[in-house]
Parts: structure tokens; sequence; C-alpha cells
């Protein structure tokens, strides 16, 4: 039967002691249990040894009396075993324990006192020698509860001085100072162990109250964890449906914009128009700048490494800011080393976020002259990609900090151009991501140069998708047939409009159910789906029309989100779309993909 526990498992200072007491009486149980029957062989061997010289009457009745007090010694091992009591009722076994040692200590005290009164040197000798060991035993049994040695020490001791004190003789007075200087030698020995008994069981209390302590920590360290997790979760799909419900108003503005853009308009009512579509687009880059940061923060940025076409990643950059630079009256160029292998693999489309940004922050901040984009190769294999310009240049002070987030240089100027202040940032982030570094140089009023470098390494040229086509380039006048799936009306309007005027046959969905009928019953060119749709959405549809059989199952599709680009890409491709655009769409990236059928 196991040994009860005595230590709660959660117990306040004030029951530390009690703890402590407790633990050194279930020791005190423990090392007797271990020890019980080698008195009974010793004291065999006195009865036997005696049984000549002694009262044989004396002789059996201490060895009756020793075996009762073994058999008490057991029954109260189990009785206490079977109680497990707790830290206030220990010390009432210990007591018990105690009243056992103190008979069990009687009789051999008693035999001491008879025994030792022999006249044979050996048989004196053997039977002082068998007392001393017994007592010495006691300390190890029972010097964690002290009173449990005292009550066996003390009879034992006290009979056998007794029995030599009232010989009278030299030797036995002798031997009676030799025992008890012995004895209390033994009880300082007694008292040392119980002193270390009592160190080492508090400090195993005091570590298993550490470790509980840390454990609760470490807990509450993962409760915190996860809660803050969870919390940057919601925060992370409370801003992506933020986002989606402020674009998907702005793509209506934005698209009608640019339609009466393109009509017939006096200057007055241009002018007006021009006012929405600029002070829309302002906000839609601070919207993307806010999700695409917020999207970073949450360390959700998974690389898609693929080979792609250098030349063609910065053509298409150098286009998407063309209308800006064009507004301005600046001059935009690019330009690929000769060393630069056609072909790297890597991150298309975060390098290309990269490049848009810093190309982005260029045009904006340069009020005249020009802008540059340059890639090259360093000796080690590592790919520089430069984004230069003639605007007010980053001061010395500012450069260390101008990659922190909501940091823009001059505050006054920035002010004047607007911005989030987060795109610099974003683009360390993105950059950091594919294991690069960025960084600036330049001084105040000398223009800027951004740079930023990746280990890329080259890509088999015939692995490498084909090239997009360049934003901005007029579409095909081939007439198309196309299916555009939203379920907002003005979405499907503006888009339905946007395709007609290029000269192409539109239809429109509602939904991704009426998407598949269309598809399954149409030869379509290409499929403007919107991921988000009641019912079946985007992507479950674009993956129904995959399962399609024929030339219907192989119809490109496009998805149109109103999401971060990063936030849906990997999900759109693992549907079967073929590309993406962003909502409020973009005419020259519409084109671009319209010209590449």
């Amino acid at each position: 039967m196991s040994d009860p526990p005595t230590s709660p498992a959660n117990a306040g200072p004030a029951a530390e002691p009690a703890r402590v007491e407790a633990e050194l009486i279930a020791l005190l149980f423990r090392l007797s249990r271990g020890t019980r029957y080698i008195p009974i062989v010793a004291l065999s061997l006195l009865v036997a040894l005696h049984w000549q010289s002694a009262p044989r009457l004396l002789l059996v009745v201490a060895f009756a009396a020793y075996l009762a007090a073994t058999a008490g010694f057991d029954w109260l091992r189990r009785a206490y075993a079977w109680a497990k009591p707790d830290p206030i009722e220990a010390p009432i076994w210990a007591r018990r324990f105690a009243v056992c040692s103190f008979l069990s200590g009687t009789v051999w005290g008693a035999l001491g006192y008879r025994l030792a009164m022999v006249d044979d040197v050996a048989l004196y000798s053997f039977t002082t020698i068998v007392l001393v060991l017994m007592v010495t035993s006691s300390v190890v049994a029972r010097s964690s509860y002290l009173p449990a040695f005292y009550a066996f020490v003390a009879p034992t001791t006290a009979l056998f001085v007794l029995g030599q004190l009232m010989l009278g003789r030299y030797v036995s007075l002798a031997v009676a100072g030799g025992a008890v200087a012995y004895v209390a030698a033994l009880a300082m020995w007694a008292h040392n162990l119980n002193r270390s008994h009592r160190d080492i069981v508090a400090l195993r209390f005091e570590n298993s109250a550490l470790i509980e302590r840390l454990s609760q920590a470490r807990e509450a360290a993962e409760r915190g964890r996860d809660a803050a997790e969870s919390g940057n979760r919601a925060k992370t799909q409370f801003l992506a449906t933020v986002g989606h419900e402020l674009r998907t108003p702005l793509n209506g503005i934005l698209g009608m914009a640019d339609l009466l853009l393109n009509s017939r308009l006096d200057a007055e009512q241009r002018s007006y128009a021009e006012v929405v579509r600029d002070g829309g687009r302002k906000l839609l880059r601070i919207i993307n700048d806010i999700l695409d940061f917020t999207q970073l923060e949450a360390d959700r940025i998974e690389l898609e490494i693929a080979p792609f076409d250098v030349n063609a990643l910065v053509k298409q950059a150098i286009a998407r800011m063309a209308p800006r630079a064009a507004e301005k009256g600046l001059s935009l160029s690019s330009y690929v080393d000769a060393d630069v292998p056609a072909s790297m693999l890597g991150d298309r489309t975060r390098i290309l976020r990269v490049l848009s940004i810093l190309l982005d922050n260029a045009v904006k901040f340069t009020d005249s002259g020009s802008v540059s984009c340059e890639v090259s190769r360093m000796d080690d294999g590592t790919t520089v990609f430069q984004v230069v310009d003639t605007g007010p240049g980053v001061p010395a002070s500012v450069q260390p900090h101008v990659f922190e987030r909501f940091t823009s240089g001059d505050t006054s100027f920035a002010r004047r151009h607007g911005g989030s202040g987060l795109g610099l940032a974003i683009a360390h982030r993105l950059v950091e991501a594919m294991g690069g570094t960025i960084g600036v140089d330049g001084a105040a009023g000398g223009g800027s140069r951004f740079w930023f470098r990746l280990k890329l390494r080259a890509g088999p040229a015939d692995a490498m998708p084909a090239a997009a086509p360049a934003e901005g380039v007029a579409p095909r006048r081939r007439a198309l047939r196309l299916l555009v799936a939203d379920d907002v009306d003005v979405n499907r309007r503006l888009t339905q409009r946007m395709l007609e005027r290029g000269g192409h046959r539109v239809d429109v969905a509602a939904d991704g159910a009426a998407a598949i009928e269309a598809a399954s019953h149409t030869a379509y060119d290409l499929i403007l789906m919107d991921v988000e749709m009641p019912g079946l959405h985007g992507l479950d549809a674009a993956e129904a029309i995959r399962r399609l059989p024929g030339a219907a199952g192989r119809v490109r599709i496009v998805a149109l989100t109103a999401h971060s680009e990063d936030l849906l890409m990997a999900r759109c491709r693992a549907a079967g779309m073929n590309d993406f655009l962003t909502k409020p769409i973009d005419a020259a990236r519409l084109d671009a993909i319209l010209a590449a059928l």
C-alpha cells in the first residue's frame, strides 16, 4: 500500500509549517517500515544467549511484548496509509507512533536493565553492543519526528543506566556514564538530521510552489498570447471586412468618375470629375496601405517562389506609374543591366509591390525632373533594385527612421502631398520577409535613391511563365465574349460598361450559381468573378467551373476582390483562378489582361 499524500496541492503560506510537519511524519512511517525486522533478529539472539543465565519467564514475556509492539507498529502503518491524513490530522498519528516507540523502548530498557547484570564479560559486552546499536538505529528511523526518537531512547537508556548504577562497580559506573554521553551525542545528531529533513522538505515545497507559479505564469502568458492572437485575428478580420466595404463603393465612385471623364464634358464639369477621381484615388491608397500593413503585422506573409521575367516586371511597375508621372511632367524610365538573368526565382507579386511603393513615393514627392527604376547584379549574385529621383531628397537625420511606420520625412512636405506614412514600412516588412535589405541614400535637396537587395537565383527560361502584358497598352480590337459575376448591381453595371466601351459583348450574373450556369452553356473568352458573393461565393464557383467538361472548364477566370491581393492571392490560385483585380478596378490592368487573350 502506498504512503498517503501529505501535502495539499494548493496551500497558502500559513499552512506551510503544517505541510512540512506532515511530510516529516510521512517520512517517519516510511523509514520505520524498513527496519522493523532487524530488532526481532537481534532480540532473538539475546534471548538465545541468555536462555541459560536469565529468568526464562522474563525472556519469554519480553519477546512476546516486543512482538506485540512490532505488530502494533505494522497495524499503525497500515492504518496511516489507509487514512491518508491531511496536515492537521498527521500529528495525531505521529503521537500514536511515539506511544508505540515508548513501549518498544521500555521492552529494550527492561532487558538491558536485567541482562547487563551478568558476570560473563563476553555476554555483558554483546548485550551492551546490541543496546547501543538499537539506540543508534533509532536516530535514522525516528529523527524526522523527535518526540518518537526520545520516546524510544529515553526508557531504553534510563533503565540500562539504572541497572549499571545498581551494580555499583567501577566498570558499570563507567559504562553508565559513557551511555549517557553517547546518547547525548546521538540526540545532537538526531536534531541535526531533523533540521536537515526540515530544510529538504521545505526546499522541496518551495520548489514545487515555484514550479506551480511558473506553470501558472506560463499558462497566463499562453492565455494572454492566445487572447492577443485572437484579438489580432479579430482586428485583421474586422479591417478586411471594413476594407471590403470601403472598396466596394469606391469601385463605383472611381469607375463612374472615369466613365464621366471619358464622356463629353465642359471644362467645369471635367474639373469636378477630376476632383472626385483624384480624391478617391488618394483615399484608396490610404485604405490599401492600412490594410496591407495590418496584414503584415499579423505575420501573414506566405512567399510564392516561381520563375518570373525581370524586364516584364519592371515594365509593369513603370506602366502603373506612367499616367501620374505624365500628369506632373516627369520623365519616367527604367534600365535592367545586361548581367541580370532574364528569368529569376522569387516572389514576383511582392517584388512588384515593393517597386510600386518606391516608384509611387518617388513620383509623389518629385515635382520636376525624372524618376528611374534600375536593376543590377552584384558580384556575389545579389540583385539590386533601385529607384532614383530628382526630388527634395531625404535628410540624413531622417534616413534611419524613414522605414518606420507613420514616418514621411519632412512633415510639411508630406502634408502637402498626402499619404498614410505606411508605404515604406510595408516595403521594409516585405523585403525582410524575402530575406533582403532595404535602404535609402542621398541628401536633402539632391534627390534620393531608394534601393533593396535580394538574393535571387537565376530561373530556368523554359519554366518561366509567359510575361504579363505591360499595363497601359491598348486592348486588342477583337471583340470578346465576357461574363461578369458580381452581387452588387453598381459594380456589375460599372464593369459591364467599362468592357462594352472596348467593344466587347458582356453577360452578367448576380451570384456564383448563375455564373456556373452561364459558363456551362456559353463559350466565354474570360470570366470576371467577384470573390465575395452571397450563397455560392466566387472561389467555390471557380472550382465548380473548373470541373466542367471540355473548353468550358478551361476558360480563364479573373478574380474581382475588394480585399488585399496578398490576402486572397493564394486562395484564388488554389481555386483555379488565373489572375485577380483589386477593386476599384484599374482600367489599365483590365486592358492588359484583355490584351493577353
